[in-house]
This record gives structure tokens, C-alpha cells and sequence, in this order.
């Protein structure tokens, strides 16, 4: 175990290295990456809970060893004990981040990879966090439990995470900006050798890091998931309990402080075939959000913005009929920024789905890609050709399971692996992230 007070020290390094970083930046802009990922070597990271023995769930990654999807052997990233609820996302300086609600006190775990060009994961084989920081504790709202946590970056370069309570509310938090704080400093004048002292306002990390738990007062949500706009605002989309209407919220302004600052949650478009499941969102190759959601027909409803950045969206509309009953969705960008669909069907097969020209909604329909069974939860990535690669958990919901994965034979290709690839077993939550740190050498 890491002792306590230098826990937090490192922990407050950190966020001030975070916070010099994003000063550096322009303030309503994401940070850019080059994104020719075959000259660059970026890789999949893929974090998973493993159910343990003694309760719970350890929280563990691999990465990817070499561009041909070659994957390095499960290390833990902490040692902390946790429930099956997990998410990730880039943060501000290219790592990535992952929260995670620990096992016995329902609070939230926010855990930082470390810098350096290194592959995902300890670099000791077995001993916990060699290539993460330590967990930083950003509780939970008094007397609420999350079932969900989605997390985010804001168009201030903010950490930003969300949680889904067990009654379905959705609560809040950031991580602050760095605060101008008055201080004295003694300088010597031009011309004289008699010293003064002035105040000066200095830029220090916001003490505490994060702001606290804020509740996004609406309707009661079955799930939610997010994504970020155009201009960089985050986009809450939910499935409201009474109804089942598709459902969203988002920022009025760049730098969001209070809930006060959020549009409120309003009806996607009208005419859906509700009540709708799951959903799964994303921004495409010209700047506008996708929404598809599992609707009462267990087929996948289609619905987007009719501009960049506006609040208002096209009619519902289908990417095709899968007629098989799908019951797990997931959708991802190519290397093109274009979106990719995978949806699981009650026939034991995962469908695939790839928009061709986002400008026209030109789709190379549903196709079915991999024979699988009971498979819980799926997630996309482009690999370092540009071609898609898909990871499925399988297994019954509440129980464990094993994580695998198959490749797309090249970019925008109809065919996919014969086999999937096993990765992980004894799984309850998996979810694949982009690493920009690169692969080892």
C-alpha cells in the first residue's frame, strides 16, 4: 500500500501538471492528436473487471504489443476492490482515465494513467499501479449509490464525470481550473539594488481538484451515455423510466459551473418506437452527433443532428434491419472519423454496420460478422491500419465471462476474423480505449 500523505502529494503533483498543461492550451478546444495511428503506433488499451474470489472485482488492462492486434498479458491497475461499473476516456493530456465505484463504500475511484511511453498496464508484472496513478477519491453525493458512471472531457479541457443513480438521477462533478491566487514575491528593480516586494496573482491548481457532486435535476433515467459536440460541450443523451423516450441535455457555455449552466433534459425527436433500450452516440467525419438506440422493436433506431452543434435532430430513421432481435449495441469511429455500428442479436451473431459518406447517410448495411453467444456488452476500436477491431464480453448478466476480440481484414472490408481471439476471463465489465501514448518498442 501507498503511504497516505504521499499518496495525496503525488496526486496533487499531478492535477498541477494537468492544470499547466491545459493553460497551455486553447481554452474551448479538446486536445489534437495526430491520428495516423499505423506511423505513430498508437494502441488499444482494453480495462476489464475480473470477478474476485473474495468479492468484488480487481481492475485490470492490457494493451496491445504490436500493430497486428497482439495483446500483452492482463497486470492490475490498482489494488483496490470494486463493483462491476466502469468507464474511460481520454483526459486532458492524452492519458487515459478510467472511473470505477469501489466494492465497499460505493464511492468513485478516478485513476490516471501515467506519463511515458509505455505499455498499458504495471511494468512489473503483478505489482499494482507501476504505470497508473494512485486512485483519487471523489466520493458520491451523500446518500446516493450509482449504478452507471460515464466520463467525459468538457470543452475547457475539463475532467468530467457523471453518475447514474440508483433511482435515476444524474449527478455531476469537474475538475476545477487553475485559481489566480494573490502572492507576495521580492524583486530587485532595473537600476536600483534595493529589493521590494509586490502581489502578484499567481495560477495555482484549485485546491480541492474537483468540484462536489451536483444533481442534473429532470426525469428519473433507465441509462445514459455521453458524447461531446462540435464545439467540444458535452452531450448527455438518457432513456427516460416512464416512457422510455430518448431524452438530452447539455451545457448553455463552455465552462459550466453549476446546473444552472445545463440547457435541461428535453425529447430528442418525436415519433420514436418506444420504449427505447439501449443507446450509444457519437460525433461523425462532418462534426455532427449520431444517436442509435435499440428501440420496441429490438431493431436500431437512427436519429442526428441536422447541423453541427444545433438542438435540433432529424426524424428517426434505420441503418438497415438486422430481423434478428438485437439486444447489445455499441458504436465506434473508423479511422476516417466515420461511424461504425456493432449490434448483438438474440441468434447468437454480432452485426456490423460502417458509414460510408456521413453527408448522405450512405451505410454498408447490417452484415453479420461473428458467431457468438450470450454476449453483455461489445466495444469498438481502430486498429493501427485504420481497420475496426471488436471486443465482445460474453456471459449472462450477473454472472462473469470471457472478453474476446476479431479484426476487421482492412479498412471499410465486408470481411471480419474467423475466429474471435479470447483475451480475458472471469470478466463482469470491460471497455476498449484508444492509448496515445503509443506502443512499447
Amino acid at each position: 500500500m501507498v503511504d497516505g500523505e504521499s499518496t495525496i502529494t503525488g496526486l496533487q503533483e499531478r492535477f498541477a501538471e494537468l492544470d499547466e498543461e491545459a493553460l497551455q492550451k486553447p481554452s474551448n478546444v479538446l486536445p489534437e492528436f495526430d491520428t495516423d495511428a499505423g506511423a505513430k503506433g498508437l494502441q488499444i488499451l482494453l480495462v476489464a473487471m475480473r470477478a474476485s474470489p473474495h468479492g468484488g472485482n480487481t481492475l485490470i488492462s492490457t494493451g496491445q504489443l504490436k500493430a497486428d492486434g497482439t495483446f500483452d498479458g492482463p497486470t492490475p491497475v490498482s489494488d483496490g476492490v470494486y463493483e462491476p461499473v466502469l468507464d474511460s476516456a481520454i483526459v486532458t493530456d492524452g492519458r487515459a482515465g478510467l472511473a470505477a465505484i469501489r466494492h465497499g463504500d460505493k464511492g468513485v475511484d478516478l485513476i490516471l494513467q501515467k506519463k511515458g511511453e509505455s505499455q498499458a498496464g504495471p511494468q512489473v508484472q503483478g505489482v499494482p499501479g507501476e504505470d497508473w496513478d494512485p486512485p483519487f477519491d471523489v466520493g458520491r453525493p451523500a446518500g446516493v449509490e450509482f449504478k452507471a458512471l460515464q466520463l467525459g472531457l468538457d470543452a475547457q479541457g475539463r475532467i468530467a464525470l457523471f453518475g447514474l443513480s440508483t433511482s435515476g438521477e444524474v449527478w455531476w462533478l469537474y475538475k476545477r481550473p487553475p485559481q489566480a491566487v494573490p502572492t507576495e514575491v521580492t524583486i530587485t528593480p532595473p537600476g536600483t539594488q534595493t529589493p521590494i516586494t509586490i502581489t502578484v496573482d499567481e495560477l495555482k491548481p484549485a485546491d480541492p481538484p474537483f468540484s462536489a457532486w451536483q444533481k442534473l435535476e429532470g426525469p428519473a433515467l433507465s441509462r445514459f451515455t455521453l458524447t461531446n459536440n462540435a464545439d467540444d460541450r458535452i452531450l448527455l443523451f438518457g432513456v427516460g423510466e416512464a416512457g422510455g423516450d430518448v431524452i438530452y441535455n447539455e451545457p448553455k457555455t463552455l465552462n459550466a459551473a453549476t446546473p444552472a449552466d445545463w440547457a435541461g433534459w428535453s425529447e430528442l425527436t418525436p415519433g420514436g418506437a418506444t420504449p427505447f433500450g439501449p443507446v450509444t452516440a457519437s460525433i461523425d467525419s462532418v462534426n455532427v452527433i449520431n444517436l442509435f438506440a435499440v428501440d420496441h422493436h429490438a431493431e436500431v433506431s437512427h436519429s442526428s443532428q441536422v447541423r453541427p452543434g444545433v438542438r435540433k435532430w432529424t426524424g428517426y430513421t434505420r441503418p438497415g434491419l438486422v430481423m434478428d432481435g438485437v439486444s447489445c449495441l455499441t458504436c465506434g469511429l473508423d479511422g476516417n472519423d466515420n461511424v461504425a455500428l456493432a449490434a448483438y442479436s438474440s441468434g447468437g451473431t454480432v452485426w456490423t454496420n460502417q458509414e460510408l459518406v456521413a453527408e448522405t447517410g450512405h451505410w454498408t448495411g447490417w452484415q453479420p460478422s461473428v458467431k457468438a453467444s450470450m454476449v453483455k456488452a461489445l466495444s469498438l476500436q481502430f486498429a493501427g491500419d485504420n481497420s475496426l477491431v471488436l471486443f465482445g464480453l460474453a456471459g449472462a448478466e450477473g454472472e462473469v465471462g470471457d472478453v474476446w476480440m476479431v479484426g476487421q481484414a482492412g479498412p471499410t472490408s465486408s470481411e471480419w476474423g474467423a475466429t474471435p481471439i479470447k483475451l480475458l476471463d472471469g470478466v463482469t465489465a470491460m471497455v476498449a480505449q484508444r492509448d496515445l501514448r503509443g506502443m512499447p518498442e
